[in-house]
């Protein structure tokens, strides 16, 4: 997989792992989490927003004003596998993309474990959110 379609998959998977926080906050026994479980969710906000403007800023000049609109708004979509703009990409962040690379693989890393703690599973190329707690708040692997 590129490191730009790792930029795909990790803005798609980000809002859901928020959808599993609150889904999370609505269980008794985890209220007691609260503080912390929204100072994660502040975090994870400012994240999505600030890599949500990076690639805005990497793919402004070289697609369209309406592509990049389309790849921040369907992170999963076809665009972000377009050999052709990874190829443009590559290109613009030159002796920097290997860095670019290895921070988004990062992210993606930490994104993962985030996703298996909270219930978001990846189905396909599709992350979905799974409710996989009863409701005594026990979570069922």
């Amino acid at each position: 997989m590129s490191g730009i379609e790792v930029v795909g998959l990790v803005l798609g998977t980000i809002p859901l792992i928020l959808t599993a926080i609150e889904k999370y906050k609505a269980v008794q026994s985890w209220r007691k989490y609260s503080r912390e479980l929204n100072s994660l969710r502040r975090s994870l906000s400012a994240e999505l927003i600030i890599l949500e403007g990076t690639c805005e800023k990497l793919l402004t000049g070289l697609v369209a004003e309406t592509d990049i609109e389309n790849m921040i708004r369907e992170p999963f979509g076809s665009l972000w596998k377009d050999e052709r703009i990874n190829g443009i990409i590559r290109r613009r962040l030159w002796k920097a993309y290997g860095s670019f690379e290895g921070t988004i693989e990062d992210m993606n890393e930490a994104v993962e474990q985030l996703s298996a703690k909270l219930g978001v599973f990846h189905v396909g190329s599709n992350p979905r959110v799974v409710n996989n707690m009863t409701s005594s708040g026990i979570l069922v692997c």
